[in-house]
């Protein structure tokens, strides 16, 4: 992103004002958005460069649109926005329409979609991937140890119109093969949950990741590195979401099972 910068100024109870800048490689797009819960007003404008403005608190729920889950139910405020974005190789556009309301396939309209101009450009897409190396590793946490197993892939994209490319993808996942049966068994590695919604306040887990490697992420070249690289990710989630010693509940009570 380059870089990212932000100013704000509590004005009264929960009133205030912020800017925010960011770039140069944000996403271009033009944001009119308003979010009832906090009370929000936002505008953003990006090209390379971009800053978002907020006001919040100041507007009165009730001037805030509504929306009702069952016929003549109870209406509820909901988030509305003006939008042209432009990313992933698609031009994307909302006038005013709510991504709950519009999730229903009957309330499917014109006001919200995105056209894939990329797709268009390089024309019909074959996708092959071929196995190349897969490999067990343990990995220490602070409650334990877990085994992790990474499987390489040689992945081919082919076009119609575009240059054919090819690349190295990473699949590392957690848990083991049973002794008897020999089949894979998912034993997830706890994490601390994101917290930004009342659903993902609680402890998750994390079972598996994808990435790229070369081209893309040159320094990911072995699966010992990969192994690492999820280690690191772990690491980083929990520090992030709890902090650096954060630990499972359940390993806090001793009912944790721990590959070892």
């Amino acid at each position: 992103m380059g870089f990212n910068k932000r100013k704000w100024w509590p004005i009264g109870d929960n009133k205030s004002i912020s800017i925010e800048t960011a770039g140069w490689k944000s996403t271009p797009h033009i944001i009119f958005e308003i979010e009832p819960e906090e009370r929000k007003v936002m505008f953003s404008i990006a090209f390379g460069f971009a800053i978002y403005i907020s006001i919040n608190g100041f507007i009165p729920r009730s001037w805030f649109p509504t929306m009702s889950y069952t016929k003549g139910g109870t209406r509820y405020p909901e988030e509305r926005s003006l939008s042209i974005k432009i990313h992933g190789g698609a031009f994307w556009w909302n006038f005013w329409v709510s991504e709950q309301w519009s999730s229903y396939c009957a309330n499917k309209t014109w006001r919200m979609g995105s056209f894939h101009y990329m797709d268009k450009i390089k024309g019909k897409h074959d996708y092959q991937r071929k196995e190349t190396d897969r490999r067990q590793f343990i990995l220490p946490f602070l409650e334990g140890i877990y085994n992790v197993e990474v499987i390489n892939w040689a992945r081919t994209d082919k076009y119609a119109h575009w240059p054919t490319s090819r690349m190295t993808t990473w699949e590392v996942r957690a848990g083991y093969y049973d002794e008897e049966t020999g089949e894979w068994k998912d034993k997830p590695i706890p994490v601390e949950g994101k917290g930004e919604n009342s659903y993902d306040c609680d402890e998750d887990a994390t079972w598996s990741i994808s990435f790229p490697g070369p081209p893309y992420k040159k320094d990911v070249n072995t699966p010992y590195l990969a192994a690492l690289y999820f280690w690191h990710s772990m690491m980083r989630s929990r520090e992030q979401r709890g902090s650096e010693r954060w630990l499972p509940e359940k390993f806090k009570d001793r009912k944790i099972e721990v590959i070892k």
